[in-house]
């Protein structure tokens, strides 16, 4: 089975009910990885993976399953089967096979930077930057501190020959496994150079063949339980070894090399940037790397197979869209593997530098009317993206556009878009920052003609960063350092004589800050301007302020079909209500989000699915934010029938118009159940199989009745089955 592993990536999304959130992740950096009986755990920067190498299934464990983060630094298996997950923050996690639950252990959370865990009989040895400490599980089955020993950071651990190991920078460390005061720092004996080990930081330690095998930067030893033995492997680094196949494996920086007849030679091809090796029980010999997955060696083969769990390119994202047909798109500015990534809804398909993009940096997407997506990068210009089909992308480098666009000052190929917007004859509209011509904003119609503003026009500052189109038409320009710039080109563009650019909003005006990060209209024609000081608002001429916002620096902002503005901030997200009053919170302390630094928002308004951007992952947050249809004409229930089985069972009457209210009867017209319009939040509602009162209601056939403000009606009947 040479394919199974590639197409076998299970993501645990099922149905999902309002208020419900998943997470989606990239996984390709590898911390460790590490193998118990025929499966393999694997800590990265998106969760545990859990893979089984034989029926080619791997499961995801994020912030959603169980983990308090996606960011995993090392993962150790006990041999009860019991997980452990080690945390940037000194959490520690331990996951029970038998329940699926991941438990915590909190002590050196937020106190020590943990390297390593060191499972070991009934205990378990936690590597930090202050020493080593032993956890044992008290007579309550909870996991208590039974020694520390600040000798100093150990990043490695082992017990082998009768000892306790700790790996440092400038040696190893090492203390009887029976010695009864091993929290005294001065009874761990200190080993070197001198006494046999391979010389500079100790990375890599493994009991086998009756003794302890220890790989440094520059070379590999071996202690038989009385003497030390080095090994020539040329100076190698020693990055991570495993037993596999009767030989000793150890991974390097240009390959992994095994043991044969006395030398050590190098397995298949060469492989770059390895940081964990591990054998599987079916043979095959794993190797992760710190930006590009997993490497799979197998025998028969004689060569590497490479591997990247399905995600997006990285977890740092600065826009999102969904298309036309559902789909998600994401742009990343994460140096080396940023680019495009195109979610089909069954799997991620990836666009970097090193695949051809013109830049790693991509900042802005938007859609024209015929379902090509538009990507604006800091200094590739554009690229154009289009769908062959759903799980088909090609891409085109416009760059500036046949000089349509500007470099900036000095490097006329370096152009940076901020952001592109369609408007509503889908002409497209262009931030050109710092462009050298100074016309900063520009405008396309798709038929190859421009029109284009520059600073000396009336536009405050050439640092352009975001752009909103009000029902007017006018456009609001977003600035970094000069507040806000107002066009009323009186909807004619390309007819520059009747255009307005002496609007403009700043300090002056009752803006805190002239640095504006995001800006938005709403549905009743409000801007909403976010800055560095505080959430700001434009009405009939004056500004005002918003207070009661998580974090005063506003990132991002986006207004929902029921007009509910979406606040990304650098400490959180919060959400205000239609009515410009109620405040929802959400963090990485109160919620599953999966980073507090949110720094873009897409919506599915036919789901109600809402993707959240963040600098570490992608949340989605199930919610009732549906368009509302233009009528009553598509309108259905399901599933029918509605069978009561589990807890959370709903049925959904979907493709509601504006001001629909619901009511459920009987068949012989008793009301049981009312659903008014305020509890309408977009184009579905859900009903649990309760009455009014709270109360189950019977099996039977029910009708529900659908009407609307404007006295539209609509009915359709559901069968209630309980079991």
């Amino acid at each position: 089975m040479k394919t199974g592993l590639i197409v076998c990536l299970l993501a645990s999304f099922a149905e999902a009910a309002v208020g419900d959130w998943r997470t989606m992740t990239n996984a390709a950096e590898i911390r460790s990885l590490v193998g118990a009986d025929s499966i393999l755990w694997a800590a990265s920067n998106g969760g545990v993976l859990r893979i089984s190498p034989a029926s080619g299934k791997i499961t995801k464990f994020t912030n959603t399953e169980g983990l308090a983060q996606i960011d995993v630094s090392s993962a150790a298996v006990a041999s009860s089967g019991a997980v452990w997950a080690v945390l940037p923050d000194g959490l520690l996690q331990i996951y029970d096979p038998k329940t699926g639950e991941w438990d915590k252990y909190h002590e050196f959370q937020n106190r020590l930077r943990i390297f390593t865990i060191y499972p070991f009989q009934d205990i378990a040895l936690v590597g930090a930057d202050m020493g080593v400490a032993e956890l044992r599980l008290d007579a309550k089955q909870r996991w208590e501190r039974s020694w520390k020993a600040e000798i100093g950071a150990v990043k490695r651990l082992a017990v082998a020959v009768g000892y306790i190991w700790a790996a440092q920078e400038d040696g190893l460390r090492r203390i009887p496994i029976d010695f009864p005061n091993k929290q005294i720092p001065s009874a761990w004996e200190k080993l070197t150079v001198l006494q046999g080990l391979p010389a500079g930081e100790i990375t890599a330690l493994l009991p086998a063949e009756g003794g302890l095998y220890v790989g440094a930067q520059a070379g590999l030893a071996f202690f038989d339980g009385v003497t030390w033995r080095r090994i020539d492997v040329d100076g190698a680094e020693v990055r991570d070894l495993a037993e596999w196949q009767g030989t000793i494996c150890f991974a390097s920086e240009n390959g992994v090399y095994a043991r044969k007849n006395n030398a050590y030679c190098r397995l298949g091809g060469g492989i770059s940037n390895l940081t964990a090796l591990v054998a599987a029980a079916d043979g095959t010999l794993w190797a992760g790397t710190s930006d590009a997955g997993f490497y799979i060696y197998r025998p028969q083969d004689g060569s590497w197979q490479h591997f990247i769990p399905d995600g997006p390119g990285s977890n740092l994202f600065s826009d999102l869209l969904i298309d036309r047909d559902g789909c998600l798109w994401a742009a990343s500015s994460k140096r080396q593997t940023g680019g495009v990534y195109y979610f089909d809804g069954k799997r991620w398909h990836n666009f970097f530098q090193r695949s051809g993009l013109a830049h790693y940096d991509y900042r802005t997407l938007a859609e024209d009317p015929f379902g090509r997506i538009w990507a604006g990068s800091w200094g590739g210009g554009v690229t154009l993206f289009e769908k062959v089909a759903r799980d088909s992308v090609v891409f085109t480098n416009l760059r500036d556009m046949n000089g349509g666009l500007s470099g900036i000052p000095g490097y006329p190929n370096y152009v940076v878009v901020t952001k592109i917007l369609p408007d509503a004859e889908g002409r497209l509209w262009f931030l050109n920052y710092e462009a050298a011509d100074r016309f900063v904003l520009r405008v396309f119609d798709l038929d190859r003609d421009w029109q284009m503003w520059s600073t000396l026009e009336g536009i405050r500052s050439t640092k352009v960063v975001d752009l909103a189109i009000d029902p007017h038409g006018r456009k609001w320009i977003a600035t970094e350092d000069y507040g806000v710039s107002v066009l009323d080109d009186n909807k004619t563009p390309f007819d520059k004589s009747d255009d307005d650019l002496t609007g403009y909003l700043a300090v002056e005006d009752g803006l805190e800050s002239n640095a504006i990060r995001a800006i938005a209209c709403d549905l009743d024609g409000t801007m909403w301007i976010g800055t560095l000081m505080g959430l700001h608002y434009w009405f009939g001429g004056k500004v005002g302020i918003r207070y009661n916002v998580i974090n005063d620096n506003i990132l991002s902002l986006f207004v929902d079909p029921r007009n509910n503005k979406w606040i990304g901030t650098g400490g959180g997200l919060s959400v205000l209500d239609a009515d410009n009053y109620n405040w929802t919170h959400y963090s990485t302390s109160t919620s599953p989000l999966t980073a507090d630094v949110v720094t873009c928002f897409a919506l599915n308004d036919a789901t109600g699915e809402m993707y959240i951007g963040t600098t570490n992952g992608l949340s989605i947050l199930e919610t009732p934010f549906t368009r509302p249809a233009a009528n009553l004409e598509a309108v259905y229930g399901y599933p029918n029938p509605f069978i009561i089985d589990q807890p959370g069972a709903r049925f959904y009457i979907d493709r509601l118009a504006v001001n629909s209210s619901v009511r459920i009867f009987t068949t012989d017209g008793y009301l049981i159940r009312t659903i008014p319009q305020s509890q309408v939040l977009g184009a579905r509602v859900a009903w649990d199989g309760k009455n009014d009162q709270g109360e189950d209601v019977a099996d039977g056939i029910y009708i529900f009745l659908v009407t609307t403000r404007e006295g539209a009606v609509k009915a359709g009947k559901v069968a209630l089955i309980r079991r």
